[in-house]
């Protein structure tokens, strides 16, 4: 019986509830705790776990009050951090919508990676695709970041250079609890018969919510030694107008058509990485024998 204990922050949101369910079926033997600011969505989650889990508060701190906030944490051995503001939720010209994206996505990584450091436990932090411009593609952890937009500098800026973190960086999709504000949601939520728009020219090579839970699950289980910084690649890439339609094919969405068609301008956030056996390490941890494609992920997520 594993005395090993994780603790999963922003348990009710896309990323965390996958995150969580995937825990607790990969690891049976850890004790899971959650934490979620909306308790109600946080209950859709727990008919899916595979055990109970135990409930906790944490209270968002402010810049004031984090001391004592990271105080009342329980002592665990893991951490992972599914708690951000992402850009739907950020208006980039009001200036308390920026200083809460500053302190939840740059600052709070930091002030976990020192409570974890202080008591000898370990962060997982997902990081995003979203700190590069679109402008290249294939961009390796050494590739410099330049996005211009407020969601993007504030999660470069919550990149801990600390001694307790694991920074996975992806580009996420996943089914939501509430509401179609994601892209699959967005999908999903389209009445019968609609015509959609899917880019040719946005490149995507990101992974779904379940394979990142399983990611996180594999690195906890194996107790596993990575870089400060690892980008999670998969197969190969795919065409926002390809994605939508292996959307269309898994989730039964045959009655959408979808029309290829040109965005105004290219993107291209693409990944590659400078540790490809550190990335094809956590693929295999996870349970993969290679790096997945991204429709197989489709398809996986579609029968979870």
């Amino acid at each position: 019986m594993s005395n090993q204990r994780v603790l999963v922050l922003g348990a009710s949101g896309m990323l965390g509830s996958a995150v969580s369910v995937e825990i607790s079926r990969m690891l049976p033997d850890f004790e899971l705790l959650l934490s979620a600011r909306d308790r109600n969505k946080l209950a859709q989650v727990l008919p899916k776990l595979s055990g109970q889990p135990t409930i906790i508060d944490f209270e968002l701190p402010s810049s004031a009050s984090v001391g004592g906030t990271l105080s009342q944490l329980p002592p665990v051995n893991w951490i992972v951090n599914a708690i951000g503001i992402t850009k739907p939720f950020i208006n980039d010209v009001d200036g308390s919508s920026i200083e809460r994206a500053i302190w939840i996505n740059s600052m709070l990584p930091y002030f976990l990676d020192e409570w974890a450091h202080q008591h000898g436990a370990k962060v997982i932090q997902i990081a995003t695709d979203c700190v590069y411009s679109g402008k290249s593609g294939a961009y390796r952890e050494s590739s410099p970041h330049d996005a211009l937009d407020v969601y993007g500098k504030t999660k470069s800026l919550g990149e801990p250079y600390g001694k307790a973190t694991y920074l996975i960086r992806n580009s996420i999709i996943g089914p939501e609890l509430v509401g179609g504000c994601y892209l699959l949601g967005w999908f999903l939520s389209q009445p019968q018969g609609a015509t959609l728009k899917g880019f040719t020219n946005h490149l995507w090579n990101g992974v779904t919510t379940i394979s990142f839970g399983k990611v996180c699950a594999g690195i906890m289980r194996n107790n596993l030694v990575l870089e400060r910084l690892t980008h999670l690649v998969p197969a190969a890439p795919v065409t926002k107008f390809e994605l939508l339609n292996i959307f269309a094919k898994y989730y039964r969405r045959t009655d959408l058509k979808i029309e290829a068609s040109q965005a105004g301008e290219d993107v291209d956030r693409t990944l590659s990485t400078d540790h490809p056996q550190a990335s094809q390490l956590l693929w295999s941890n996870a349970g993969y024998a290679e790096p997945p494609t991204i429709e197989s992920m489709v398809e996986e997520m579609a029968a979870w």
